[in-house]
This record gives structure tokens, C-alpha cells and sequence, in this order.
């Protein structure tokens, strides 16, 4: 070999770039109580615009994932880990939860999900330890989960108590659904195979949204409320659309006039017509605006009001 092959870097393995950059992400929310829009924001990891518009997806997929089914994964990982996740690694459960969240529920062979979760251990200074723990756990995911993942309340695993209450106070047991999976085919069981009137979408996740589009019927109308990254792309069926007459539409802050429709908004809570009060999980005073932002990002609270 000449000395000019040997200072070629070997190619990283496929794929390896997108979970260690997910992984990063996740640490920064979970971990730092960063807020994570700013995360999936280009500037603030610059190796996610220097992926390929496949793996910033795939980026972007991860973390939804593991953020939506975070209860779930901690629980299951848990049965698998007699003395719990490594103290002094961190790392090493969000590497798992990355692992598990491919097993359980994204199209990633099993093989690759471990494989990737491996070399990422490897590759971190404290969590280099771990590499034989990592494979025991995930093969023991991917035989064993399925059938735990089956027997277990998701719903209730993956919302806070404090929401999950809420809704059922305000909204009852019977119609406060938890997405899932089969979300599509519950909406159709409630609404005689139909699908609903209309769907409102409030989170801005392209995979997300083209679910929503499943729940609703034919001739019926999509609300886009969420705001999904810039450069995203959400694929919606042309053909469907056309054959089944679906409207897809936005709504930017509700299309508010604020003001025609704040003194509107005021009158009703006023007279008791619109309940605001339980929109809001806590109330906060100017010098602790960086205790709410920690809260807001860490996901412990559905509004935080900063009374001045």
C-alpha cells in the first residue's frame, strides 16, 4: 500500500452519520432541556445539512419517534436491565432508545438497528464500555418486545399523568384517543368506517400529518396547524386527493385577527363560555422565565403563563 492509500479515511458505515446525529438531538433535549426545534435547526448541528435529504429524515424520524414513545421505550428497556441504565453513560439509554424505537416501530431489519447501536457506544468516550450490553439488550428487544410491546397501555406510558387526566376530565374516557399506530382504523371504527368530518394537525411532523389525511373521509377537510421544519416535505397521494375529494388547507395561529377576535376570545372566557384555565399547566413570574423554558423543552407543561 502507498503512503498516499493509507491517509485515505475508511467511508463511514451507512446510515452511522444520521443516528449519531439523532442521538446528539435527543441528548440536548432530554438531557440539557434544549428546546427542540432549535435542535433540528441546521445552524445548531451542522453535519444535519451535510446529510442527504434521506438521512436528515431519517434524523428527524428518530427523534419523533423516541420523543413520542419515550414512556414506552424506558419501560421496556427496563425489563430488560436488572441494575437500569449506566449512571455514569448516559449515552448509552439514548442509544438504546434509538435501537429499540428501530425495532419496535420503524422499517429497520433488526440486524442494522443493532448493528448501528453498537458502534455507537463505541464511538463515545464514556459509553465505549458497553458495546456487548448494547447488543444483549436490542437482541433481546427484538425477540421479546414485540410480544411485551402488545400487552402494554402505551397510551397511558406515553402522556403525562397530569394530561392524560385532563383529558379525560374535559373530553371523557370514551372519546380522548391516543394516536397510535391503528389510529387510522379507531377514527373509522367511531365514525361507522367513514373517517372523521375534519382533522386538525397541531404538531408539524410531515409523518404526522400524511396519517391525519388517513382519518379523514372522503370529501373532507385536513387543517395543517402544526409548522413542520423549514425544508421538510410531507408527501400527500395526488391521485387520492383528486378521486376521494379531500381539501387540505393551513391555519396560522387559527387565522386570527387579533384585533377583531381577542376582545371576541375575552368576552367568552368571561362568561364562562370558553375555558382557558385549563389550558394552562402553570404560571410564572419574570425572573423564573428560564425555569419555564427548561420546563416548556423537557415537556412538563402544555402552556407555562409568565404573569407580569
Amino acid at each position: 500500500m502507498t503512503p498516499a492509500a493509507r491517509r485515505i479515511a475508511p467511508a463511514e458505515v451507512p446510515g452511522l452519520a444520521a443516528r449519531r446525529i439523532a442521538t446528539d438531538i435527543l441528548e440536548n433535549v432530554l438531557r440539557r432541556q434544549r428546546p427542540l426545534d432549535g435542535e433540528l435547526d441546521a445552524d445548531a448541528h451542522p453535519g444535519l445539512a451535510a446529510l442527504a435529504d434521506r438521512d436528515r429524515a431519517l434524523v428527524r424520524k428518530l427523534v419523533a419517534t423516541v420523543l413520542r414513545r419515550l414512556g414506552t421505550l424506558r419501560h421496556l428497556l427496563g425489563v430488560f436491565l436488572e441494575s437500569g441504565f449506566p449512571t455514569d453513560a448516559p449515552r448509552v439509554e439514548t442509544v438504546l432508545m434509538i435501537g429499540a424505537a428501530q425495532v419496535l416501530f420503524l422499517d429497520v431489519p433488526d440486524h442494522a438497528a443493532v448493528d448501528l447501536s453498537v458502534r455507537l457506544v463505541q464511538a463515545d468516550r464514556r459509553a465505549a464500555r458497553f458495546p456487548g450490553l448494547i447488543n444483549a439488550v436490542l437482541r433481546r428487544v427484538t425477540q421479546e418486545g414485540p410480544a411485551l410491546l402488545a400487552d402494554l397501555d402505551t397510551a397511558a406510558l406515553d402522556t403525562p399523568a397530569w394530561l392524560f387526566e385532563r383529558w379525560r376530565r374535559n373530553f371523557g374516557a370514551d372519546t380522548a384517543l391516543m394516536s397510535s399506530d391503528d389510529i387510522v382504523s379507531i377514527i373509522k371504527h367511531h365514525t361507522s368506517g367513514r373517517g372523521a368530518d375534519h382533522v386538525f394537525e397541531a404538531v408539524g411532523i410531515p409523518s404526522v400529518q400524511e396519517k391525519a389525511l388517513e382519518c379523514v373521509r372522503p370529501g373532507g377537510t385536513l387543517t395543517l396547524a402544526g409548522l413542520s421544519p423549514m425544508g421538510s416535505c410531507t408527501n400527500f397521494p395526488s391521485a387520492l386527493l383528486t378521486r376521494q375529494e379531500k381539501t387540505i388547507k393551513g391555519s396560522y395561529y387559527g387565522t386570527v385577527h387579533a384585533p377583531r377576535d381577542f376582545p371576541m376570545l375575552l368576552d367568552l372566557y368571561k362568561s364562562g363560555k370558553l375555558n382557558l384555565d385549563d389550558m394552562i399547566t402553570r404560571r410564572y413570574t419574570l425572573d423564573q422565565v428560564n425555569e419555564a423554558y427548561r420546563a416548556m423543552a423537557a415537556g412538563g407543561l402544555a402552556r407555562g403563563v409568565i404573569v407580569l
